[in-house]
């Protein structure tokens, strides 16, 4: 499962999540979970916290509005 992952297509994925993250002025785990939620094969992602913080950062996600551009992005960087 690390292989699947952890390989240059991951981190390039990552790398621009991050990025988006930062202009957007949020974190990365809002941005993963706001792309998941803007996909239309994904009825509902499941995402667990283990802090009020991390929490906080989920809830994020629902206000995070990704424009057309950035997940064209996140897509191709992510097939």
């Amino acid at each position: 499962m690390r292989g699947s992952y952890f390989n240059e297509r991951g981190f390039r994925r990552a790398r621009r999540a991050r990025e988006i993250a930062g202009e957007h002025r949020t974190s990365f785990a809002a941005v993963a979970l706001a792309w998941l939620l803007a996909q239309p094969t994904v009825v509902a992602p499941i995402a667990s916290a283990t802090s009020s913080e991390q929490l906080g950062e989920l809830s994020a996600s629902t206000e995070v509005e990704l424009t057309f551009g950035e997940l064209e992005h996140l897509d191709a960087v992510s097939g």
